[in-house]
Order: structure tokens, then C-alpha cells, then sequence
């Protein structure tokens, strides 16, 4: 189900355990929620291990920019 979400989305296939930065702390995203349409992407945080909810939007920004690094 990730697969198909992350790729109808424009995302890459193997969004699961894939990192990314967001406000200067580091995520790993866990799953995927398709029916949580506004933030449906789950990620726990790598210092504090607390789950935080993003948007699509806020994911693909993140990736990118761990791109130009």
C-alpha cells in the first residue's frame, strides 16, 4: 500500500524508512496513512522517538532538499 501511495502521490517507492529534516530535527518516516487525507505521512522523530503527521507536500519539500545536500 506505501508503494502505491507514495508513487500516485509523486513520491519515491521506498518512502518507508526513508529520512528526511523538518524545523532542524530528524524523522524517519513509518507508515502511511491513505485515509488521512490532510497528513497522511507518520514519521518518528530520531531523538525523541515521539510520532509526528505530515503532509504530502511537507515530505516531498524535505526530500528535496536532502537532494541538494
Amino acid at each position: 500500500m506505501a508503494v502505491l501511495f507514495a508513487e500516485y502521490n509523486g513520491l519515491p517507492a521506498d518512502i518507508l524508512k526513508q529520512e528526511f529534516i523538518s524545523n532542524g530535527r530528524r524523522y524517519v518516516i513509518i507508515k502511511v496513512e491513505p485515509r488521512n487525507p490532510k497528513y497522511p505521512i507518520l514519521a518518528r522523530g530520531l531523538l525523541d522517538n515521539l510520532v509526528n503527521k505530515f503532509s504530502v507536500d511537507q515530505v516531498k519539500e524535505a526530500l528535496e532538499r536532502k537532494k541538494k545536500v
